[in-house]
C-alpha cells in the first residue's frame, strides 16, 4: 500500500455482511510512492451462507494504491 502524499495513511478494514468490524481497522502511515505492507484480522460469528465478507480500503489525503491483496477465510467449528 501506498500514498501519493508523504506520511498519510491508508486505511483498510473488514466488512460482513456490509457492517464494519470496528476493531478491524488498521491504518499504515507511507512515505510517497513507497510500497509499505499492511494487515488486518478479525474473529466474525454468526455468519451464514451467502453473506458476505470483504475488505475495503481509503486513503487519508488524496489517491492511493493497494497491491498484492489476499484474503483468507477458516471456517472454525
Amino acid at each position: 500500500v501506498y500514498n501519493s502524499n508523504d506520511d498519510k495513511s491508508v486505511i483498510i478494514s473488514i466488512y460482513s455482511n456490509g457492517s464494519q468490524i470496528p476493531y478491524s481497522e488498521v491504518s499504515e502511515s507511507a512515505k510517497k510512492n513507497k510500497e509499505n505492507p499492511i494487515a488486518t484480522n478479525a474473529y466474525i460469528t454468526g455468519l451464514g451462507a451467502g453473506q458476505a465478507i470483504e475488505i475495503r480500503w481509503r486513503a487519508e489525503v488524496n489517491t492511493a494504491n493497494v497491491t498484492n491483496r489476499c484474503l483468507m477465510v477458516k471456517k472454525v467449528k
